[in-house]
Parts: C-alpha cells; structure tokens; sequence
C-alpha cells in the first residue's frame, strides 16, 4: 500500500482480484507477486527495517460541535448499555444482575429486552432468548439485530410450517433492510428461501452475498455449495467445491471439500437419468408398467432392474439447523441420534454410517470423531439434513459442523 513501484504496478488489487477468482490465497500470491520466496524476502526485509513510510489521509468533512446532539439517559438505560457489555463480552455473570435491574426500572424499555434476549442467547436459553426479543420488538426496537436473531429463532424449530417459515423471511428481509452488510443475516435468510419450492433461486444469491460479505467462513461457503446443487446448479457447485478445496486449513476441510465435488458428481448423474426416463417415458407413450433397463448406482457400478423416475433419489434435501446437542447416542456399526436444541425443545437427527457424511470444525474447537462422540454433548453444531417424513427423526445428516 505504500511502497511506489507496488502501488505503481497495483499489486494489492490484482492480488485481491485474483484471489475473488480463484479462491485460493496461495495462487493469487503467485499470479500478483511472483516468485513467492522473492516476496518472502521483501516482506521480511521490510518488517527488519528500521523506519517506515507514514501516509495521511484527509476526512472528507470537517465536525463542528453543532452537529452533535446530546439527550438525558435514564438509569434503566444506563443499566441495559452496562449489561450488554457484560454479555457481549461473555461476562455473564455479571450481565444478569445489571440486565435484571434494567428490565425492573424500566419495563417498557426495548432494548432492556432486547439485550437481556441476547444474554439468554449467549446461555443457550433459546426459548427465553426469542421472548425477550418478540417483547423488544413490540416496544418498537429498531435496530437490525432483534429482526435477525428473531428470524434465526424460528428457523431453529426443526420442521417448520409454512407460517413460521414465512415469518422467519420477514425479519430476516427486514435484517437486511436496516444493515446490508450483515453477512450472517443473509446466510440465515438463503435457509429461510429454501424452504419455499418457488424461492430457491434467491435462496442461492443471499447465500452468495454471504460469502461475498464474509468470505472467511468455511460453513458459508459449504452452505451455498449445497443450495447449489439443490438448484441443479452443478458447474457452480463443483466450482465452489474446488475453492473449498484449494482454501482448506484442515483434514476436516479438506475431506468436506472432496464429499461436496462426490455429491455434486452423483446429483448431476442422477439428474441425467432422470432425464433419459423421462425422454424414455414419453416414447413408450402409455404403455403399462414401469420402465427396464441398465440403471447405474451411486458406486458406479450397474445391474439391471425395474425403476421409475420416482424411485430416483434426485437432490440434497437443502435444509440446515444449528443448535446445542443435548445428547448423541453412537452405536458400534458407527449409527448416530443426536439430538439438537433448536429452541422449542430437541430435535432428533439420523446418521446411518457418521464415518460416511462431511464432518467438520472451526478453527479453536476441539476435533469431533465417533470416538468421542458421547462428549459431544454440550458442544454447538450445525446440521445439513434432507427430511425424512414419516420416521421418528427429523432427518438423515449429510453433513456436520461443530463450531
């Protein structure tokens, strides 16, 4: 940014740019910079040395005192401002106290509410969380974060009904509306898109504008590569799978990459057998009986048998949760329960094999595996599902992320 034969050549913003396109920070460094052990030793020589180049920047507009206002701050407010310090800076302890008396000072005070819905929220207390947060919003909370939390409460009922799933929409919609720049409440809003049938092109583009805005977080990016595929966007999916891929910082990562490009390849053939019945379908007219032939499985192998284009299981469910396990029962053949609390109470998810679907963790947390899957109680984890109607669990786990 300061030397001038690099701000002369834009090195910065062709790295930048290079990097937007291909996904991988190593190779955009090559593109931008060249050799990268030149650049190495650049970059020490520079931190070695024993002055550096200052630039100044001039504001754009000049602040005059009269432009401030000033107002009185009652008690209960100055009681809310300390607690939702206390809680956003997960001394919660001290939060409740201070919280309480906020609420009892003053309890039409909406961000008294709105902040004690944060710290329920910060205690896994979902249920109480979204009270608090309905209550901020009908004493007029203006601010984008009740809206989003709101929305996010609702997606994390498990099965949603149309009504809840519009309402969660809303307020994400609304989220947005006030602060644009919010990533997490666009990839909230692409899980609330995907539940309507009619929505899941737009469920796409607010996943991308997450990870255009965050570009960072690794379970945005496997979140939009699933939309994809469930939109039968496949040169998309494969695309962000591959820059998953060249970005991975772990084993987890790595082996979440190489199972989205192992989706994406079985959807696509699915969906071009689907298409050859169908073509097949339509020849044969209304003849009886259902369709023969050669058909492939998912190993890639063949047999024949009798199918119809129902039998053909076509695309990712497309449906995700996160929550607190409550608890995780792991049998010895590797089958999974776990239960998530997603608010209401919890919500039972279904892994036949945990060895075979995409497990995953942020950077900090301690590494999930099925031998210790019996402490994975109290752990928060985010959960890819196609629904299962008709079992006794919500739905099969395609993919887990522990955060």
């Amino acid at each position: 940014m300061m030397d001038k034969d690099a701000r002369q050549q834009q090195l910065l913003k062709n790295f930048l740019a290079a990097w937007q396109k291909s996904g991988s920070q190593v190779q955009a460094a090559q593109t931008a910079f060249g050799d990268l052990k030149q650049f190495g030793r650049r970059i020490e020589g520079y931190a070695r040395q024993s002055s550096f180049m200052v630039g100044l920047v001039k504001s754009g507009e000049e602040v005059a005192e009269k432009s401030y206002t000033a107002r009185s701050v009652s008690p209960g407010e100055i009681a809310a401002i300390r607690g939702d310090f206390f809680a956003h800076h997960n001394r919660l302890e001290q939060a409740q106290p201070v919280l309480q008396e906020a609420a009892q000072a003053e309890p039409n005070l909406a961000f008294a509410h709105e902040a004690l819905g944060y710290y329920h929220y910060r205690q896994q207390k979902l249920g109480k969380a979204d009270t608090e947060i309905q209550e901020a919003l009908k004493l007029g909370a203006a601010g984008f974060a009740p809206q989003y939390f709101h929305g996010i409460f609702l997606l994390q009922q498990g099965r949603l009904d149309k009504d809840t799933a519009e309402g969660a929409k809303k307020s994400l919609e609304k989220a947005i509306q006030l602060n644009p720049q919010f990533a997490p409440a666009f990839e909230g809003l692409s899980q609330a898109y995907a539940r309507f049938p009619e929505l899941q092109k737009e469920a796409v583009n607010a996943a991308i504008k997450a990870v255009q805005l965050d570009p960072g977080q690794h379970v945005y990016a496997v979140n939009l590569t699933y939309l994809l595929i469930n939109s039968g966007r496949y040169a998309e999916a494969r695309t962000m799978a591959q820059r998953i891929l060249a970005a991975a910082r772990s084993d987890g990562e790595k082996e979440v990459a190489n199972n989205l490009l192992t989706n994406t390849q079985q959807a696509e053939t699915w969906a071009a057998k689907k298409q050859l019945l169908e073509a097949a379908s339509r020849t044969v007219g209304d003849s009886p009986g259902p369709i023969s032939g050669v058909v492939p499985r998912p190993d890639g192998s063949s047999q024949p048998q009798e199918t119809s284009t129902s039998q053909i299981p076509l695309r990712y469910g497309g449906l995700a949760a996160d929550g607190p396990i409550s608890s995780a029962e792991c049998s010895s053949n590797s089958e999974v329960f776990l239960n998530v609390n997603l608010g209401k109470g919890p919500v039972t998810f279904h892994a036949a094999d945990i060895g075979r679907i995409s497990l995953t963790w942020a950077d900090g947390t301690a590494e999930p595996s099925l031998d210790t899957c019996s402490q994975w109680k109290g752990r928060r984890v985010k959960v890819w599902f196609t629904s299962t109607p008709g079992k006794e669990y919500a739905g099969e786990i395609a993919a887990l992320y522990f955060f």
